[in-house]
Parts: C-alpha cells; structure tokens; sequence
C-alpha cells in the first residue's frame, strides 16, 4: 500500500508515527486472524491509540453490505416451507 501525503506542513512526532504504523499493521494482521502480540520481539500499539480509534471489533460488525443482507434474508424466506414459515412468523411478529 502506498499512501502519498499531501499535506506537506504535517507534523507527526516520532512516537505518534510509530503507533500509527503499528496499529495499521496490527489491522492487517487481525485481517488474517493473528496479531503483533503473536512476535513478542514486535513492538505494540499504546493503549492511548487502540482506546481512541475506536472499537475494531463493533465496527467490522457494523460494517456490512445492507442489499446483500436483504438478497439473503429474501432467499432464506423463500427457502423456507410450512412449518418453517409458522415458526418464523411467530418468533418474528
């Protein structure tokens, strides 16, 4: 990944660059099921960062496609047969 930075009066101390990188490697990692706590020789993000960039694990939840859920809801219900249906109709109305 190659990120250009356009703002060339940016200011990013040392430490704060390091966490930065550090928690979008640790992304990466989390994307193939490990993490830097795996290599104890690896640094780890602060605390200060993980806290304040919010919760990975809500919103990778959140973070879904609305008209796929919808397709695969409508198949599912349409898959689904008498008694299926009765059951369905009571859990959910």
């Amino acid at each position: 990944m190659l990120i250009i930075v356009l703002y060339a009066d940016l200011n990013i101390g040392v430490e704060m660059l390091q966490n930065l990188t550090l928690v979008e490697l640790e992304k990466l990692f989390e994307a193939n099921r490990s993490s830097l706590k795996f290599f104890p020789i690896m640094s780890y993000p602060n605390g200060f960062l993980t806290k304040n960039c919010g919760n990975r694990l809500i919103y990778a939840k959140l973070n879904y496609d609305i008209a796929e859920q919808r397709n695969l809801f409508q198949s599912n219900l349409k898959s689904m047969t008498g008694l299926d249906l009765l059951l369905f109709a009571i859990v959910a109305f």
